[in-house]
């Protein structure tokens, strides 16, 4: 029979401070994506119907697509 050691605990507080972290790196990432996925989304809205579907998309997939943009890293 093998022997499990017990997890150990994180510190107090640990947990609220990796959640603090990760919401600024999140909103940090927003901000910096930004300008990119707002050009994409601009450029991609001058382009007519027919266009958008030789390049597989809908005028519907153009806000999913920018808001993707905005949090990938």
């Amino acid at each position: 029979m093998a022997m499990m050691s017990p997890t150990p605990f994180a510190p107090f507080g640990a947990e609220t401070v990796y959640r603090v972290v990760s919401r600024v790196e999140t909103a940090w990432l927003a901000l910096r994506n930004a300008p990119l996925a707002r050009i994409t989304s601009r450029s991609l809205n001058t382009l007519s119907n027919r266009e958008l579907e030789d390049v597989g998309l809908s005028r519907a997939d153009i806000h999913k697509l920018s808001r993707r943009m905005l949090r990938r890293s």
